[in-house]
């Protein structure tokens, strides 16, 4: 679904409102929270990678106009989809983006939306763990979302990048993680120097690190880290 995704906002033959009607079929499909606060993040992460500028002085900011344009074109684009779309937007996107779209959703009418659609964007984060090296620190957050919803933040910050959040990924929990020696894309294993950490403290460093990525105009990231770049703010921000 992703993948599909991400070729039409790539190719120049699609327009922004075939790929807003594609988003909101999308959208549409998912079976639960955590899918859909997925999709959204994957598509807020397409934006955040087109969307670097740099100013005179050597700074980087994100502009996303193209984002709003797009976030527009949902909200016109009479699909079943949209409404459930837009609240998704908006409960990944604390900013002006995510005001936006809730702003659009509100003028919708007419749209039947998932029992679960107020979880998006909520669940509690219950434990982090975390291991620190001379080249870059490992960070495990846990989130659960009732019984049947246990997930993990997994982080790598690269102190040869300055401290910057290089790696993500969204893997199980803590428990079974440590059991299986999970590893992060491009990380060794860190599972005999896990130590607990305090959930505020973990998710303060997570959204600090991930600051320092936003201002490197091109920074050299691990596959999923636009993916879920989104969805790790949504958890690690009501903690800090």
């Amino acid at each position: 679904m992703r993948r599909a995704a991400q070729h039409r906002v790539a190719h120049p033959k699609f327009s922004l409102d075939d790929f807003a009607r594609d988003a909101c079929r999308d959208a549409a499909a998912m079976s639960k929270p955590l899918d859909l606060e997925w999709w959204a993040s994957s598509l807020l992460g397409q934006f955040w990678e087109r969307c670097a500028v740099e100013l005179r002085d050597g700074r980087v900011v994100r502009a996303f106009q193209m984002a709003t344009r797009f976030v527009d074109a949902i909200g016109r684009s009479g699909e079943p989809g949209a409404m459930v779309a837009l609240l998704a937007l908006d409960a990944l996107e604390p900013g002006p983006l995510g005001r936006h779209a809730y702003k659009l959703a509100l003028k919708l009418s007419g749209y039947s939306v998932p029992s679960w659609i107020q979880q998006v964007g909520h669940a509690d984060v219950v434990q982090a763990v975390g291991a620190e090296s001379p080249d870059g620190d490992v960070l495990f957050i846990e989130a659960r979302r009732g019984a049947d919803d246990v997930h993990t933040i997994a982080t790598y910050i690269d102190h040869r990048l300055g401290g910057a959040a290089k790696h993500l990924g969204l893997v199980r929990p803590i428990e079974e993680l440590i059991a299986a020696d999970v590893e992060l894309e491009g990380v060794p294993s860190f599972r005999s120097e896990l130590e607990p950490s305090d959930p505020a403290d973990a998710c303060l460093r997570l959204v600090d690190a991930i600051e320092v990525t936003d201002a490197i105009a091109k920074p050299p990231v691990g596959d999923s880290f636009a993916a879920l770049r989104a969805l790790a703010l949504t958890r690690a921000l009501p903690l800090v």
